[in-house]
C-alpha cells in the first residue's frame, strides 16, 4: 500500500462529524457508528487494515512504561512516541492497540507533554473501544521530526498474567489515512503480584544412594496463579531429620545413611519435599577397625581382627557380599585367610566382621601391619609391635639443627642430630650404623658407621647434610639404623623435613606522591615512598636506607636515612625550590638486611635506583586571537568562512596539554536580539575547519547558542594552532543582517594532563584579560545591485582604505567610477573578468581616497559608480571621506 493514496476511511460524512471543534476534550468509550471502520486492529490484535503490507515509515520509537506493573493494578502508564518525518498531521492522531486481558474501560484522563520548546498539541477528543484508544488533535502545526511525545494515560488496568507484553501504534492524519506505522512498542514487563503458595518439586518419596545429587526446585504461585521465578529461596533439611547430606540452592547431595526431608523457605512460606531415604553408595574402602597393638613374636593375636567395609562418604556397606582375604608386611606371617583362602561376607555380617585372633601370628620382630583386600578395594591397619627376647636397640629422636629451623636456603648446609638408644641394661652395643634417607629409603644423603652405644644408655650421633638447589615446601628425611644381630625395634621419632627457599634478595623501589610523574611545581611539597621487597623466599630483617639530594636544597638534609623493614614502606617528605630546574634524588641501600635463615647479608637486586625530578612552575592559559573576515557580505545558501581563532598554550612546563571542549557562537540581529542560529545556518554543516580546509567539528543547536564539541583538539605546552570557522548559510534568510561574537566564557577548555588534570583552564585574549569577538554581516541575493556595501564608511584614508564588497553572478569586466556630488569624475579603474573585482562570487576591492593623477582628494561624500561588462544592472553607493 502506499502511503499517499489509500485511504481507510473515505466517507465524506466521517470527515464532516470529525471536523466539528470541540473545545472540551473528552474521553468516549466506545465508538461511533460512524467510525465504525477505525478498527485498524481485529479483536485478537492482528493488524487487518488495507495496509498490511505498508511502505509508510515506521513511528521510530514507541517506549510503554506502566507506573505499577504489578498484575490487576489500576495504574497510570506513559507511552513516548518518537515523532517520524511525517509528524502528527492536523486533526489526525494516534491509535495504539493493547494485548488481549488489559482493562481499558476504566481510563478517566490523558495528559499530553513533549520535549518541543513550541506550544504544545491539544488533545480533541478520545476514543476507547475493545482494546483500543484513538487519540485526535485539535488542528495546529505538528512538533519537528525527533520530538518525543508522551502520552500519560491514567487507570489502565494490568491482565491478570504476568510476562512480557508490547502494544502497537500507528499515526493517521485527517483522511484516516495510515501516516507512519503500525509499528511496536518496547517490550515491557507486567509482573507477578507476592507469592502465596509454595511447593517442592519433585515432592513424592525418594531413595537415594550416598554419593548421588537430587535437584530439587521450589514452585511459587501469586494469588491469580503466576508462577514466581527469581525468589530468594532459602534451603535446609526439615528439623528432624538425620544428618543424610548437603542442599545448596535446590541441589541435595546424599552423604550419609538415613531419612529426612529438604524444607524450601520464603519469607513466611515453606514447602517441604517427601521423604528421602538414604542408602550406602557403592563400596569405597576397607578399614581394619580393630587389632592388637603389640603381639608376642611367632604367636597368635591376643585379640580379635575386625574389618569394615566402606562407601566413599564413610557410610559402612552393609550389604558388601565380597570375598576378602589378608596380607602382612611381615613376609613369614602365618595368615588363615590368605589369597588361597578367602573369607565370603554374607548378609548378617551388615558389612562388618571380627575374625578370631587365632588366625593371625607375626613373626619377624619389629614393626608390622596387617591389609585387608578382595582384589579392588583395601583396607590397612596401623603399626603392630612385634616384639621378641634379644638385644634391642632404636631410634629415639631426630631434630635439625640450622639457625631457622626449619627453613634453609638453597644448597645451605645443615646437620640433623639422632639420639640412638640401647635398651639392654647390661651389654653394650657395637657396630652400630646410622643413615640419613630419603623418605621411600631409595637415596642415602649422610651415614655414620662404627658407632658404641652403652647398656641402659643414649648416643647422640650428628650427620651434615646440603639442602637441593630448588625450593620445596617439605624435603622429608628418615634416620635407619644397621647393627647386625641386634633387634632394632620402631623408632620414636626417625624423619625430619626441612622447608629448602631461595635466598632473600631485596629489591629497592619508590613511588612520587604530590608529582605528575617527575614533574613538580614551584615550593610544592611530594613525597618519596621507599619500599624494601624481597625477591626470594627466606625472610629477611630491616635494612637502613639514604636520600640524597645532590646538593639540591628540598627542606631535608643532604642525605637522610630511614631503618625499614622488608615488606614495609617509609616516606621522605620534601619540597620544591622556587626556581625551575633539573636534577637527579639517589635512593640507595647502606646496610642490606640480613637472611634469617643464614645470618649473612641477604642479596640485593636493586642496590640504588635514581629518581629524576623537574621543577617547573604549572600556571597556564589559554591565549585566543581572533581574525575577523573582512567582507560583510553573506551570500544564501553559500558556505563561507567568517572569522579565524589562533589558540596559544602558555605554560612552561611541557607537561600541561591543553585539550580544547568547545566554543559557543551567539548571534544576534541588529537590535541586539538574540536570533536562533537555525535561522541564519545549517548546524550539522557549520563548523571549524583546518586552516586548509579540513572539518574538525560540527555545530548543534543549544538553547540560541550554535555549540561546536571538539573531540581530539590538543595543544601541547607553548604550542600554537589556528582554526577557521565556517558557516553554511540557510537559502533563504529572513534577517537583513546579523551579528556573531564569541568571548571568554564561550570558549571552554580543561588540562589532559599535567598537575591540574580535569581542571578548567583558563582563557583569556592576545592582548587583554577578556578575550573577544564580534562582527556585522548583511546578507544579500546573489545579484550586484543587492549586495554592494562597504565595512567603514565614512573612512580616514590615513588609517586604510575604504573596502567595497558586492557579487557578480558570472566572470566579468567591471569598471568602477568615482565622482564628486555634483559629477565631477574623480578617479577611474577597470577590473578584468576572472580578477579580484571581476570573479564570479564575492569580491572585495578598495579605494585610497586618490584621483587618477595620485593626488589625495578632498573631505567630502563621493559617489562610487560600478558598471559590469555582462549588461547587469550598474550599481551605486556613496563613500564620505573624513581625515
Amino acid at each position: 500500500m502506499n502511503c499517499k493514496n489509500t485511504t481507510l476511511f473515505g466517507l465524506i460524512f466521517i470527515l464532516f462529524f470529525l471536523s466539528t471543534q470541540i473545545h472540551a476534550f473528552e474521553i468516549v468509550y466506545g465508538l461511533p457508528d460512524s467510525l465504525d471502520e477505525l478498527r485498524f486492529w481485529d479483536t485478537s490484535g492482528d493488524y487487518v487494515g488495507l495496509s498490511a503490507e505498508t511502505t509508510c515509515p515506521p513511528v521510530p520509537l514507541i517506549t510503554v512504561t506502566p507506573e505499577d506493573p504489578v498484575v490487576e493494578r489500576l495504574t497510570p502508564y506513559t507511552i513516548d512516541i518518537e515523532l517520524p518525518s511525517v509528524g502528527i498531521p492536523k486533526l489526525g492522531g494516534f491509535v495504539f492497540s493493547f494485548p488481549p486481558g488489559f482493562d481499558l474501560g476504566q481510563i478517566s484522563e490523558i495528559e499530553y507533554s513533549d520535549d518541543y520548546e513550541g506550544e504544545d498539541l491539544e488533545i480533541r477528543r478520545a476514543y476507547v473501544y475493545d482494546n483500543f484508544i484513538a487519540i485526535f488533535f485539535q488542528w495546529s502545526l505538528s512538533p519537528p521530526p525527533g520530538t518525543i511525545v508522551a502520552l500519560e494515560i491514567h487507570r489502565i488496568g494490568n491482565p491478570s498474567a504476568s510476562g512480557t507484553y508490547r502494544i502497537a501504534g500507528l499515526i493517521f492524519n485527517k483522511w484516516f489515512r495510515v501516516a507512519a506505522g503500525p509499528s511496536f512498542s518496547n517490550s515491557f514487563d507486567i509482573i507477578h503480584d507476592e507469592p502465596v503458595t509454595l511447593e517442592v518439586v519433585p515432592d513424592e518419596p525418594l531413595t537415594l544412594q550416598a554419593g548421588e545429587v537430587q535437584v530439587f526446585e521450589a514452585v511459587a504461585l501469586d494469588r491469580l496463579g503466576n508462577r514466581i521465578f527469581g525468589l530468594d529461596i532459602e534451603w535446609s533439611l526439615s528439623p528432624g531429620s538425620d544428618d543424610i547430606g548437603i542442599v545448596s540452592s535446590g541441589h541435595f547431595l546424599a552423604t550419609a545413611v538415613g531419612e529426612g526431608r529438604v524444607v524450601a523457605s520464603y519469607a513466611d512460606l515453606s514447602a517441604e519435599s517427601g521423604l528421602i531415604a538414604v542408602v550406602p553408595g557403592d563400596m569405597d574402602h576397607f578399614e581394619i577397625v580393630e587389632y592388637p597393638p603389640a603381639v608376642p613374636a611367632g604367636e597368635e593375636f591376643p585379640s580379635p581382627v575386625t574389618v569394615a567395609a566402606y562407601d566413599l562418604f564413610g557410610n559402612i556397606k552393609s550389604d558388601y557380599l565380597g570375598d576378602v582375604y589378608f596380607t602382612s608386611s611381615d613376609p613369614l606371617a602365618e595368615l588363615h585367610f590368605d589369597e588361597s583362602n578367602k573369607y565370603h561376607f554374607v548378609e548378617i555380617d551388615s558389612g562388618v566382621h571380627s575374625f578370631e585372633g587365632s588366625a593371625f601370628k607375626l613373626v619377624s620382630a619389629g614393626l608390622q601391619t596387617l591389609s585387608v583386600t578382595d582384589g579392588v578395594h583395601l583396607g590397612k591397619s596401623g603399626k603392630i609391635n612385634v616384639i621378641d627376647g634379644q638385644l634391642k636397640i632404636k631410634i629415639l629422636s631426630a631434630d635439625i639443627e640450622t639457625l631457622n629451623p626449619p627453613y634453609v636456603n638453597h644448597g645451605q648446609s645443615f646437620s640433623v642430630a639422632i639420639g640412638i638408644a640401647n635398651l639392654s641394661s647390661d651389654e653394650e652395643i657395637e657396630n652400630v650404623s646410622v643413615f640419613i634417607q630419603s623418605e621411600d629409603g631409595s637415596e642415602t644423603f649422610a651415614e655414620a658407621h662404627d658407632i658404641v652405644v652403652a647398656a641402659s644408655s643414649t648416643k647422640e650421633v650428628l650427620l651434615d647434610l646440603t639442602a637441593p638447589d630448588y625450593s620445596i615446601t617439605a624435603f622429608v628425611y628418615k634416620a635407619v639404623l644397621s647393627a647386625p644381630g641386634i633387634t632394632i625395634l620402631p623408632p620414636e621419632d626417625n624423619i625430619v623435613a626441612v622447608t629448602v627457599q631461595s635466598p632473600a634478595e631485596i629489591e629497592l623501589a619508590y613511588n612520587l606522591h604530590g608529582a605528575y610523574g617527575n614533574y613538580v611545581d614551584y615550593d610544592q611539597p611530594f613525597t618519596v615512598e621507599v619500599t624494601l621487597t624481597n625477591l626470594g623466599e627466606a625472610l629477611a630483617d630491616s635494612g637502613e636506607i639514604s636520600l640524597l639530594t645532590s646538593g639540591v636544597d628540598f627542606g631535608i638534609p643532604d642525605s637522610s636515612a630511614v631503618r625499614l623493614a622488608v615488606g614495609g614502606s617509609a616516606e621522605f617528605n620534601l619540597t620544591a625550590p622556587s626556581t625551575s630546574l633539573s636534577t637527579d634524588l639517589i635512593l640507595k641501600i647502606t646496610g642490606a638486611p640480613s637472611d634469617k635463615n643464614t645470618g649473612q647479608p641477604a642479596l640485593v637486586a636493586t642496590e640504588s635506583v635514581f629518581i629524576p625530578i623537574i621543577v617547573e612552575p604549572s600556571f597556564a592559559e589559554l591565549v585566543v586571537d581572533a581574525t575577523v573576515e573582512q567582507a560583510p557580505l553573506v551570500v544564501q545558501g553559500t558556505l563561507r568562512e567568517l572569522f579565524q581563532l589562533t589558540f596559544h598554550n602558555e605554560t612552561e612546563n611541557p607537561v600541561n596539554v591543553i585539550g580544547l571542549k568547545s566554543i559557543s557562537i551567539r548571534i544576534a540581529g541588529s537590535n541586539g536580539s538574540t536570533i536562533s542560529p537555525e535561522l541564519i545556518l545549517i548546524p550539522g554543516e557549520s563548523g571549524f575547519f583546518t586552516e586548509d580546509g579540513d572539518l574538525i567539528a560540527s555545530g548543534l543547536i543549544l538553547d540560541t547558542r550554535l555549540k561546536v564539541e571538539f573531540d581530539d583538539f590538543q595543544l601541547e605546552a607553548g604550542a600554537k594552532r589556528t582554526i577557521v570557522f565556517k558557516a553554511k548559510f540557510n537559502d533563504v534568510i529572513s534577517v537583513n543582517s546579523f551579528n556573531v561574537s564569541i568571548d571568554s566564557r564561550d570558549i571552554r577548555a580543561v588540562f589532559i594532563s599535567g598537575p591540574r588534570e580535569n581542571q578548567s583552564v583558563p582563557v583569556r585574549g592576545e592582548y587583554q584579560d577578556i578575550f573577544r569577538v564580534g562582527a556585522n554581516f548583511i546578507v544579500i541575493v546573489p545579484d550586484m545591485q543587492s549586495s554592494v556595501a562597504t565595512r567603514n564608511n565614512p573612512f580616514d584614508p590615513t588609517q586604510g582604505p575604504a573596502e567595497i564588497a558586492y557579487f557578480l553572478e558570472e566572470d566579468t569586466d567591471v569598471r568602477m567610477t568615482i565622482y564628486t556630488l555634483v559629477g565631477e569624475k574623480v578617479y577611474e579603474q577597470t577590473f578584468p573578468a576572472g580578477s579580484n573585482g571581476g570573479s564570479a562570487g564575492q569580491n572585495y576591492v578598495s579605494w585610497n581616497a586618490r584621483n587618477d593623477d595620485g593626488g589625495q582628494v578632498l573631505n567630502g561624500v563621493y559617489v562610487v559608480y560600478l558598471r559590469p561588462g555582462n549588461g547587469d544592472e550598474p550599481a551605486t553607493l556613496k563613500l564620505a571621506v573624513m581625515k
